[in-house]
């Protein structure tokens, strides 16, 4: 019995000390039942040799040695139970973490689905192309702002699980008896990088029907004259324009940037990339015929 309740208290979960606390219990119980034997074996020893300090030849163990082990072995059992509550508290704890880690990381998940949702019914939310695209490009933002911040809310929990040695099941069982799934960091990662390509890859779709819709207005003259501009102004001929190329380009038609921008807010995540020769036709021609400036800005570009 002391060789059992002195092995090694191994657990990895609440679920596990309770059940080392349950066996516990019963082996208390056991030993409990042992001082009526003990009891039992002092009476039988005062019979036969007349008091309870005489030495009975016939047997290996005293009364006295009999109760100074049993109470070894209870007091064993009490520093055993000991070491369990520790451990109960310690794994109580790292189910808190666990618990903390898989929320958040649900609750991303939630918000990730949400994101999709919105990109999805877009053109339902706006009346016009130009509207969609400027709503796509404030979820953009959001997924950058806030859903970087959730993300890292999510890593930094995870890192205070794995900092205490703690694993992640694959599954929790709530207390309705279902399996709560727990996302890893890779997966939150995956859909992060997923929601960010499914916004980008349906503005690049919008933007390209934009141009299409602006070039078959631009005069056929103006055309000829901004494609010639935006091969003047690609230095390196990559067939993009930077930010430093695009602005030079509008200095030339005394045009202010954050003007520009602030007409068209998707320029920025466009830069970012490099504006090609359609979303040049695009932004240009829909400026020069908002504005009437056709006549000007073609003197202004035979100029280049």
């Amino acid at each position: 019995t002391k060789d059992e309740l002195s092995t090694t208290i191994t657990c990895g979960s609440v679920e596990e000390v309770n059940e080392l606390m349950m066996l516990l219990e019963a082996k208390n119980e056991e030993i409990s039942g042992k001082w009526f034997e003990i009891d039992a074996l002092a009476a039988l020893n005062d019979q036969s040799c007349g008091s309870e300090d005489s030495v009975n030849p016939y047997t290996r163990f005293t009364v006295a040695e009999l109760d100074s082990m049993l109470h070894e072995v209870l007091e064993i059992a009490n520093a055993r139970s000991e070491l369990l509550e520790k451990e109960l508290q310690t794994q109580t704890s790292f189910d808190e973490l666990r618990s903390a880690y898989s929320n958040s990381a649900g609750e991303y998940m939630e918000w990730a689905e949400g994101m999709k949702r919105k990109v999805a019914t877009s053109d339902t939310e706006t009346d016009t192309a130009e509207k969609e695209l400027e709503l796509l490009n404030k979820l953009l933002e959001d997924l950058d702002i806030s859903g970087r911040e959730k993300v890292q809310a999510v890593d930094d929990k995870y890192d205070a699980v794995t900092e205490n040695g703690i694993s992640l099941t694959a599954g929790k069982v709530t207390d309705d008896g279902t399996t709560q799934r727990i996302f890893s960091p890779a997966e939150i990662s995956a859909e992060h990088e997923l929601v960010g390509r499914i916004i980008r890859e349906k503005s690049e779709l919008i933007q390209e029907d934009i141009a299409a819709k602006n070039k078959s207005v631009v005069p056929e003259d103006v055309l000829a004259e901004l494609e010639e501009a935006f091969n003047v102004f690609d230095k390196d001929g990559d067939n993009k324009l930077v930010e430093s190329e695009f602005k030079a380009c509008l200095q030339t038609l005394d045009m202010e940037y954050e003007e520009v921008v602030e007409a068209n807010p998707s320029i920025p995540e466009m830069l970012k990339e490099g504006i090609s020769l359609e979303q040049f036709v695009d932004l240009l021609g829909s400026i020069f015929k908002e504005q009437d400036t056709y006549d000007y800005s073609l003197e202004c570009f035979k100029m280049l």
